[in-house]
């Protein structure tokens, strides 16, 4: 598709033009059931209209709390036809968290699936009255709901000439509020514009070389942007079709890319790894798919193109933003720690210092950016105005990320800024130190933060789940001294039953970080056991046995 002006950068304009040029096509396939694009734009319109008769306008905040379906997809089409702002909520949210997404975005109406209704009522339950609708789970017989269902607003059947629909929305205008795992404090509801995810959709699209005989099947929820943005919206840019799954599952897994003829697929670093070791079997060896985003990109990514045959491409993005480093299909298999070249014409970015000074080619500093073309990044955190002032200080949106560009122009992320420690003049990284001790057989997960040091700067402190329940500190430190640099061999251990954890899965850090303020007196202190770790040597090196307690 030819580009377009910003302001038709939108989701219900992409729709229309692609219904108008191939309306029979599909574009939404889930198990047996495959909707047109015909058919997607007329039931979205009908939608749009019994969302408008519940009270629905252009500028409503629409809370949604679903599982991947058809209902889902068509929901948010219609929301977008209508100029109303839709807020995806993770279904794992509960209690004081799910009140914080409904309250603190605004929310004026809310689609629940019918299985989390009362947990939406449980963390409402002494709020204001909230206008709710309920979706149906197919399959699944639901209890009797107080207010509307889903099928009532599609009662008639017919398309009206509604004032509600009157208004179209325009690139400019937000039509999403995606809320973003919190690791380091309180979720911040990222405001989207049209053109912001339409600009994603338009790259990946181009990138993949999309076109409507592309199947592209996603397992990966709704409510992140990988699903909506990297999937659905790409399909919809590309007039390809996207098959929906509720949930990734090992065991079905080829079968499902078999029965959609899916040609393309996204997948998590544990979904590629699940994949890596399942024994090969026959759908796997002869299947339809020829491209696979994985992020992050696998070290192996050549070895797992011959086994499945198809092609791997990465990239290092986030919700803010357009992709910021591309690592497109048959590229830089000599670089296996790339996150992908930063090339990218609708956006700038630099590797700046703690002072936004930009640092040159190889060293590790936080990446910030701006766009170049309006509308391409996100416009702020909703109701955070001091936030997004701070996010946005020097004109330059700071992503929270470090990682260095090489002379070539080729990214590789280092760790979140925060999750930078100082020690003794260095810089270390708790990704690196997690990513090697994570290999301890004896490790099942495992945190690195940064405690206070006598000496100034930090000290490295990790937070450690067992699999071995006689692991001891000693042990793991000894491994450390054989495995890392030596200014990086953690002085703090403190082994936990389990990880705080977001709802989307990643470790809650702030919490560590407070526990780990009083490391000298609460953990496992390697030089109170005698064990000192230097340039040259380990001058004592730690026993299999506890030493210090």
């Amino acid at each position: 598709m030819t580009d377009i002006p910003i302001e038709q950068m939108t989701v219900s304009e992409m729709l229309r033009r692609q219904a108008e040029r191939q309306p029979d096509a599909p574009l939404i396939l889930h198990r047996d059931e495959e909707l047109s694009y015909g058919t997607c734009v007329t039931r979205s319109m009908q939608l749009a209209e019994g969302l408008a008769r519940w009270g629905v306008r252009a500028g409503s905040h629409v809370a949604l709390m679903l599982d991947n379906s058809p209902e889902y997809v068509l929901t948010l089409l219609a929301l977008n036809r209508l100029g109303a702002i839709s807020i995806p909520i993770n279904t794992a949210a509960r209690g004081e968290l799910l009140r914080y997404f409904i309250v603190d975005a605004d929310t004026t109406h809310m689609l629940v699936q019918d299985v989390h209704r009362a947990v939406v009522d449980d963390a409402l339950a002494d709020a204001p009255p909230l206008p709710v609708c309920v979706v149906p789970t197919r399959g699944v017989a639901g209890a009797a709901s107080a207010g509307p269902v889903w099928g009532d607003l599609l009662s008639d059947g017919q398309v009206r000439a509604s004032a509600a629909l009157n208004h179209l929305p325009l690139g400019w205008e937000p039509w999403l509020i995606l809320y973003t795992s919190g690791t380091t404090g309180p979720s911040k509801g990222n405001v989207c514009p049209n053109a912001h995810s339409m600009s994603i959709a338009r790259l990946q699209a181009r990138r993949m070389d999309l076109d409507p005989a592309d199947r592209m099947y996603t397992f990966l929820p709704l409510f992140h942007g990988n699903a909506l943005n990297y999937s659905t919206l790409t399909a919809i840019w590309g007039g390809a079709a996207i098959a929906l799954e509720k949930r990734f599952s090992a065991s079905n897994f080829w079968s499902d890319v078999h029965a959609y003829k899916a040609t393309q697929f996204n997948a998590m670093m544990i979904v590629t790894s699940v994949l890596e070791k399942l024994e090969p079997t026959e759908l796997e060896r002869d299947n339809p798919l020829r491209l696979a985003m994985m992020v992050p990109p696998p070290r192996n990514r050549r070895e797992l193109e011959d086994r499945w045959g198809l092609k791997i491409f990465a990239q290092y993005a986030l919700s803010e933003a357009v992709p910021i480093a591309l690592l497109d299909p048959g590229d830089a298999y000599d670089k296996p720690r790339t996150s992908g070249k930063v090339a990218n014409d609708a956006i700038d970015v630099r590797i700046v210092d703690e002072h936004d000074i930009e640092l040159p080619a190889g060293t590790p500093g936080e990446v910030v950016l701006r766009p170049r073309q309006p509308w391409s990044i996100f416009s702020g955190y909703y109701g955070k105005p001091e936030a997004t002032a701070s996010a946005f200080r020097n004109l330059w949106f700071h992503t929270g990320d470090r990682a260095y560009i090489d002379a070539e122009g080729y990214l590789y992320f280092v760790d979140r800024v925060k999750d930078a420690i100082r020690r003794r003049g260095e810089n270390i990284s708790a990704f690196e130190i997690e990513t090697i001790l994570q290999k301890h057989p004896g490790i099942s997960e495992i945190a690195a933060v940064p405690a206070p040091s006598e000496m100034g700067e930090d000290e490295v402190a990790i937070f450690v789940v067992r699999k071995d329940e006689t692991l001891s500190e000693a042990e793991i430190v000894s491994y450390a001294i054989d495995h890392m640099a030596y200014f990086m061999v953690p002085r703090f251990v403190l082994f936990v039953d389990s990880m705080p954890k977001t709802p989307s899965q990643k470790v809650q850090k702030n919490g560590l970080r407070e526990r780990a303020q009083t490391a000298a007196k609460t953990m496992w202190d390697r030089e109170a056991a005698g064990i000192r770790v230097t340039r040259f040597s380990a001058q004592q090196r730690a026993s299999p046995d506890p030493v210090g307690g």
